[in-house]
């Protein structure tokens, strides 16, 4: 944090104790590194890696109040629950709108590795025509997007009656107060935010999705249909395939990469992970120059959009730091706010730091 960062903080909240405070509160520091690096510091109670989840969240407050946390029958039974609603979605046929070609990715794999077909649209534009073409059982719908957002995509399939029960979800990276409401004003039913909890995502998706007549053959048969109407990038020629091959030998330790965490979303893909990761850094490797450059230039727009960007593939790949800082930088320049030169230094140089660990897997 500017001014003062959290290891000082917790530092002069250390010292303070005194007649108007005579019991100090715990101290439970939020970050993007690894706990391994606050060791060292003695004035902190427990430690969360962003993004943190609600669970996490809790059990962390739990712990430091010595409450005991019973991990393994909450992860059972969570679990348990996904299981129970994937069952009940097995053949279901969904459009996923979305306009980058690695969350595009870890979306449809996360998906089809539980038995439904995916279909993708790269923007809003492109989801309302198919939308007219094919038979959906529920839309994934991303926020911004080119050409169309899915505001307007959304508007624009309400105007039909026809797709009036057509469940559509808004995944995005936003989760700022009021998107939701946001959301359904267009006439979404639900909000699902990035990263994708696995559990939170088929949640949603059995509250919504009514299959009227489930067959075994239907998953099979829709895969062929997405493989012609999807970049070929987008669906692996042979599936089953690719997800048998020999996992890489990569190391499981990659510095402010939470590869435990990203694998959980892919399904446990380490193959395909790995070369996200490789996209990941081919596709943004200078994102910070370019980021830097669009400022200069005062073209705030575009500066926005690929922050927006990076934030989200981030997210998913679960390179936490980077994730929290290109979230910073976004929220305070869609404020309006003055960036500080120290922040761009911090943001050039997560990615630069990011990009060095990456280079590595070529």
């Amino acid at each position: 944090m500017p001014e003062m960062d959290g290891i000082e903080t917790a530092k002069r909240i250390r010292e303070y104790k005194n007649a108007f405070m005579p019991q100090l509160p715990r101290i439970i520091m939020m970050t993007a590194f690894s706990k391994e690096y606050f060791l060292k510091y003695n004035n902190l109670d427990a430690f969360l890696t962003k993004p943190v989840t609600q669970a996490t969240l809790f059990d962390s407050i739990k712990t430091v109040f010595g409450k005991q946390v019973a991990k393994t029958p909450r992860s059972l039974q969570k679990q348990a629950d996904m299981n129970a609603d994937i069952n009940t979605l097995r053949g279901a046929r969904l459009l996923l709108v979305e306009d980058n070609v690695i969350n595009q990715q870890v979306a449809q794999e996360t998906i089809e590795s539980e038995g439904l077909a995916v279909l993708i649209a790269n923007n809003g534009k492109r989801a309302v025509t198919m939308v007219t073409a094919r038979d959906f059982d529920a839309v994934l719908m991303d926020i911004q997007m080119p050409e169309m957002d899915g505001y307007e995509a959304t508007r624009s399939i309400r105007e039909n009656p026809q797709y009036s029960q057509l469940p559509i979800i808004a995944m995005t990276a936003h989760a700022m107060s009021g998107d939701k409401e946001k959301c359904l004003a267009a006439g979404m039913n639900d909000y699902i935010t990035k990263p994708i909890e696995v559990d939170r995502l088929f949640a949603t998706l059995k509250k919504w999705v009514k299959l009227k007549k489930p067959e075994r053959s239907r998953t099979t048969v829709y895969k062929a249909v997405c493989k012609k109407d999807t970049p070929s990038k987008n669906q692996f020629e042979n599936s089953e395939t690719f997800k048998t091959k020999t996992p890489f030998s990569d190391s499981d330790d990659l510095p402010g990469i939470d590869i435990a965490d990203a694998l959980e979303r892919l399904a446990g893909n380490r193959q395909l992970y790995f070369e996200l990761l490789r996209d990941f850094h081919k596709e943004y490797h200078d994102v910070a120059n370019l980021v830097l450059t669009l400022l200069d230039k005062g073209d705030i727009e575009k500066a926005l959009h690929r922050i927006h960007a990076i934030k989200g593939v981030a997210a998913n790949l679960s390179i936490n730091h980077l994730y929290q800082i290109s979230q910073t930088l976004e929220m305070m320049l869609g404020a309006g706010e003055e960036i500080t030169p120290e922040l761009l230094k911090q943001f050039e140089a997560v990615v630069a730091e990011v990009m060095e660990t990456l280079a590595g897997l070529n």
